[in-house]
């Protein structure tokens, strides 16, 4: 079944609708960075969440996936990591962090279709230097 990103902001339970209408998904977003860049991650997971219920967008996901991997919560972190990747797969950086979860857990062959996809998109996407024994792309 796909993760629905409005289910899983909807089940997190923040509800600041009142300061939602007063500002655009981007104020919070970068407000949300803010306190990411400074590993305040509840700060961040608090702003983030307002806006993407203002607007979904795969770099807000990203930011969550960032914010939840730093407090150590590893299936929220990949819930919004998969669907950053879902909601635009052909962002280089985010399919990147995509295929090395996968390679973590295995799923090397989807891993592997991934990788293939950046460098076909970018062959000099730098970040593409796994192993190439370990998934035999050459």
């Amino acid at each position: 079944m796909p993760i629905n990103g409005t289910e899983i902001v909807r089940g997190i339970g923040m509800n600041d609708d009142k300061q939602s209408s007063e500002k655009d998904s981007y104020y919070y977003y970068r407000l949300g960075d803010e306190y990411l860049s400074k590993k305040e991650y509840q700060n961040a997971i608090k702003y983030l969440i307002i806006s993407l219920k203002i607007a979904i967008h795969y770099k807000t996901y990203e930011k969550l996936y960032e914010c939840y991997n730093g407090i150590n919560q590893k299936d929220m972190a990949r819930q919004f990591l998969t669907l950053a990747y879902n909601t635009n797969p052909k962002s280089d950086k985010v399919s990147f962090i995509y295929a090395k979860a996968l390679i973590k857990e295995n799923e090397l062959d989807k891993a592997k279709e991934i990788l293939l996809e950046i460098l076909k998109r970018n062959p000099s996407y730098k970040q593409v230097k796994i192993p190439h024994e370990k998934l035999d792309i050459v």
